[in-house]
């Protein structure tokens, strides 16, 4: 538990980093109002980030699920690996 929620937030501090860096992409503003691309390119930032959170979530849940199919494996004593 506490690798995913270390994961969370390197992920929350990569989002900020990664959208300023998009944002500043083209050599335009990052005025919103001048610049359109920098509200899609903080929209693509978010969703990337979104779903490195929730990939790396959903392997954490997989790999605690095998861990528990072996600890009940070896208490049934089949020796699953």
């Amino acid at each position: 538990m506490k690798r995913v929620v270390l994961v969370l937030l390197l992920s929350v501090s990569f989002l900020g980093r990664a959208a300023s860096l998009l944002a500043e992409q083209s050599a335009a503003s990052t005025n919103p109002a001048e610049n359109p691309w920098v509200n899609a390119n903080y929209f693509y930032a978010a969703l990337v980030s979104l779903c490195l959170i929730v990939g790396g979530y959903v392997l954490y849940l997989w790999r605690e699920e095998r861990q528990i199919a072996r600890e009940i494996a070896a208490i049934e004593g089949r020796g699953e690996s």
